[in-house]
């Protein structure tokens, strides 16, 4: 944006000079058609770039606001998928021995897949498979909101560095 306005404004003052230097050696009749065409040029150049940047500037505001959003998605959704975990890690401590009770208790989310190869059995109680399909269920939905956050972080700096805008105004996360 800051391109075009600087490119009408010096079609603009071009302009206007060749029509003084014309005014000059041929009269007073295209001095004023000049001036009313530089500055014409002008206000439109800045008209145009103050209406785009205000609307970039919106968008830029709006994915900070969902940036935010996102984030707190991200926390809740991990804080559900660890309360699951401690779910699950009482109803296999309640009914599996000692033994596994110690490798139960040290289980993190990434190793449901390696209890179901670990102890098939495990497969067919149902309370089991519902909080490790919620699990993965949260962990995938957590997934997709970091990936929108990735998405909403490369915007907001594209509108920064864009060099035909007035990025230095816009705010950042």
């Amino acid at each position: 944006m800051i391109f075009l306005l600087f490119t009408l404004a010096v079609f603009g003052g071009w302009f206007l000079i060749a029509s003084w230097l014309n005014r000059k050696h041929h009269g007073n009749l295209d001095w004023d058609a000049g001036i009313i065409i530089s500055v014409s040029l002008f206000v439109i150049s800045l008209a145009l770039s103050v209406v785009i940047n205000i609307a970039m500037w919106n968008g830029q505001i709006s994915d900070k606001t969902h940036y935010q959003v996102v984030d707190e998605k991200i926390e809740l959704n991990q804080k559900r998928a660890d309360d699951i975990s401690n779910k699950l890690r009482i109803v296999l401590v309640e009914n599996y021995g000692e033994h596994e009770r110690e490798i139960f208790s040290n289980m993190g989310s990434d190793g449901l897949q390696l209890l179901l190869i670990k102890y098939p059995e495990l497969r067919a109680s149902e309370t089991f498979t519902t909080y490790a399909d919620k699990m993965h269920e949260l962990n995938d939905y957590v997934y997709e909101q970091k990936q929108e956050k990735i998405e909403i972080v490369r915007r907001m700096e594209y509108r920064v560095k864009n060099i035909f805008t007035f990025g230095f105004l816009y705010p950042n996360l």
